[in-house]
């Protein structure tokens, strides 16, 4: 949406009935589920607006109760290895609960992705229960502030790396990724919450192609360099290459 989405507050159905923009069976191109065949939920709406997202989570959606949605899940999928991606736009906008319980119990894993800043009560609660299926959360901050669930159960850090808005310097990205130290100093102290790093594909749209080029191998460079002086891991967009959703 390059910023140009509505924000939108957290509407939390008590039913858990939710927006959707998209169901779709694809690959997980990113984070600590990289490569693994999933079925993608996209919610829609968010509740921040930044410049450098190029996700449509606008527009045309359906209204699902938890059923609805978990008999399209399963009329998507085509795969024996059942992980559900939740993410959007924002998915802690919307009461996500009674949905995750649902297909918890029926064996799925669920991986929520989310920016952090808001948080869903009774969720804490699927964390670590015994069940068929496993629930986890990776934390990508976009603010300087987190919701304090949020980055009390997130179960990895994803942070975009990117040059500075306004000036674009090799002192801009190294800035930002320094910050991507200390939160992981925060986050987990021991260094148990794996950390990854993503260089964010800067668009033909904001520049010039010749500068859009040089502006991402820098990026991508600088990147690698903060991986290995941190020790956190490196995430590449793979469904991109690969030409998937």
């Amino acid at each position: 949406m390059f910023g140009k989405n509505p924000v939108r507050k957290q509407e939390l159905s008590p039913l858990g009935n939710l927006r959707v923009k998209k169901v779709f069976q694809t690959i997980q191109g990113e984070g600590p589920e990289a490569g693994r065949p999933a079925v993608f939920v996209r919610l829609w709406g968010c509740n921040l607006q930044c410049w450098f997202c190029d996700t449509d989570f606008e527009g045309d959606h359906m209204a699902c109760t938890p059923g609805d949605l978990k008999k399209a899940v399963e009329e998507e999928c085509r795969s024996p290895d059942k992980l559900i991606v939740l993410t959007g736009g924002e998915p802690l906008r919307q009461n996500i609960v009674p949905f995750c319980e649902l297909m918890l119990r029926e064996g799925w894993d669920i991986q929520i992705e989310t920016a952090g800043t808001l948080w869903v009560d009774g969720l804490e609660h699927l964390f670590g229960a015994t069940r068929d299926g496993q629930l986890s959360m990776v934390c990508s901050p976009k603010t300087p502030t987190l919701n304090m669930k949020a980055w009390q159960y997130a179960t990895a850090w994803k942070y975009l790396c990117n040059a500075h808005e306004t000036k674009f310097s090799p002192a801009g990205i190294p800035q930002m990724l320094d910050r991507s130290g200390r939160y992981q100093a925060l986050a987990s102290p021991r260094a148990l919450t794996p950390v990854y790093l993503q260089p964010v594909e800067m668009s033909s749209g904001h520049y010039e192609p010749m500068e859009t080029s040089s502006l991402n191998e820098f990026i991508q460079s600088e990147t690698v360099a903060a991986c290995i002086r941190y020790g956190h891991r490196l995430s590449v967009q793979t469904h991109k290459f690969l030409g998937l959703e």
